[in-house]
């Protein structure tokens, strides 16, 4: 179906999109679990564990100078980008202003504050601090060309940018059978560096050029604090679970918990990206509170019962599953995974709600939450891992999402807070006894 334009209409371009994203989605999951299986086999959990925490690293250093920034881009630009093209390159120049602002905020504190990391965290072989800084200015540029892809529904492109930096660490434990051994940090780094070289020769024939456009660029931080809900429930949270997990039981456990974890948040990537997807389709529904209603509801029933599914295949053959795809030096993660396997449904359908409360505005209560439930988070985690190591990190993820999934019902309207806490209550009485089940 097409417009009298001839251009194809918004629910046929959005279906198109929907189809693209989950290609997406596979692939860059694929490649993922390839370069961190090689790497969990090469190197043991002490490199998989350097690898993860100069991840950690980089990812929070940049998400913090950016903060909802990208997802703010992309609300923007899908709202202003069929009504006037003048009006969205406006929006992508003032982004690309803010997005140069945090290349030079990160530059700076890595160089600060890389060395001190990497011996808190009793890294053996950290990468150097150019070459973090580096990666940390790759991953910005990525975030924000990401981010204006995702707005004009380019996800081949999407696809190319994604996939490049798990590529980049494949080719990197390659070349180190014909040399000397890679160590874990360089590879992290090196793959930012390699997704970011991608997204800068994708944004270069835009011809986008930095400027303080004031109307948008005030417009785009409006939406950045706010959109910093979304972003802690699709990454940060992950991320403050390793950091806690790698200051507590150094490397070789964070090692040990990124082997369960990785094969949860594998399958959490469809939730997490669809909901990234979610803000740009959410925004284009925004008045219409039936369609955004109805979509909501199929978003939540697909993917709980994807998560139902796979998190069951999980739970009962955790030890098996992590020696055979990491190694025997990785069943002692047994325990972990089968309660992250748990904390997926809760996971899930708070990703699903997040992102139709950031897109179509519902989200200053949730702000407020915001300051509670990172703290509430860090606190679990300290007393969880200290007490039980790495499963009590895995245990305190499971209080910690039903405890937002409880905020986001909060903060709904009236009618939605009634279908998604009903869909809750249903799904809960449904994954207890299969679980039970399976412990049988």
């Amino acid at each position: 179906m097409t417009t009298e334009s001839g251009q194809p209409d918004l629910h046929e371009r959005l279906a198109t999109a929907v189809r693209g994203n989950v290609s997406a989605t596979i692939a860059a999951m694929l490649a993922s679990l390839a370069s961190q299986v090689w790497l969990a086999r090469r190197a043991g959990p002490t490199g998989l564990g350097e690898y993860n925490a100069t991840s950690l690293f980089v990812t929070v250093l940049t998400t913090l100078a950016l903060l909802g920034l990208p997802l703010a881009v992309t609300e923007r630009l899908a709202s202003r980008y069929e009504a006037s093209a003048d009006r969205a390159r406006d929006a992508m120049e003032g982004a690309a202003a803010l997005t140069a602002i945090a290349c030079v905020v990160v530059v700076a504190v890595a160089a600060v504050a890389w060395t001190p990391f990497a011996n808190a965290v009793r890294l053996v072989s950290p990468a150097s601090e150019i070459v973090i800084a580096a990666a940390g200015v790759a991953a910005v540029v990525q975030a924000f060309v990401v981010a204006v892809l995702l707005a004009q529904l380019r996800m081949p492109a999407v696809t190319a940018v994604v996939v490049a930096q798990p590529a980049a660490v494949a080719a990197g434990l390659a070349a180190s059978y014909l040399g000397p051994s890679a160590d874990g940090s360089v590879l992290a780094a090196a793959g930012f560096i390699a997704s970011g070289v991608v997204a800068a020769v994708l944004l270069a024939p835009m011809r986008i050029k930095p400027r303080f456009h004031r109307e948008q660029v005030e417009l785009l931080i409006r939406r950045t604090v706010p959109n910093t809900t979304r972003l802690y429930f699709s990454m940060l949270s992950t991320w403050i679970d390793r950091l806690v997990v790698v200051f507590v039981v150094g490397p070789a456990g964070l090692g040990a918990f990124v082997s369960a974890g990785f094969l949860t948040e594998a399958v959490l990537r469809v939730p997490r990206t669809t909901g990234s997807f979610g803000v740009s389709a959410y925004a284009l529904l925004a008045d219409d509170a039936i369609g955004v209603r109805r979509v909501m509801d199929s978003q939540v029933r697909l993917i709980v019962g994807f998560l139902l599914i796979v998190g069951s295949m999980l739970f009962t053959g955790a030890e098996g599953i992590l020696t055979l795809v990491f190694g025997p030096g990785f069943a002692s993660a047994a325990t972990t995974l089968r309660i992250l396997a748990v904390a997926l449904i809760p996971m899930g359908i708070t990703l699903a709600v997040s992102s139709s409360a950031v897109a179509i505005g519902r989200h200053r209560r949730l702000v407020a939450g915001l300051a509670v439930l990172p703290l509430l988070q860090i606190a679990l985690g300290l007393v969880g891992t200290r007490l039980l190591s790495i499963a009590g990190m895995a245990l305190s993820s499971v209080l910690l999402w039903c405890a937002a999934l409880a905020l986001l019902i909060a903060t709904r309207r009236n009618d939605q807070a009634v279908l998604v806490g009903d869909t809750a209550l249903r799904i809960a009485a449904t994954t207890v006894p299969l679980y039970v089940v399976d412990l049988l």
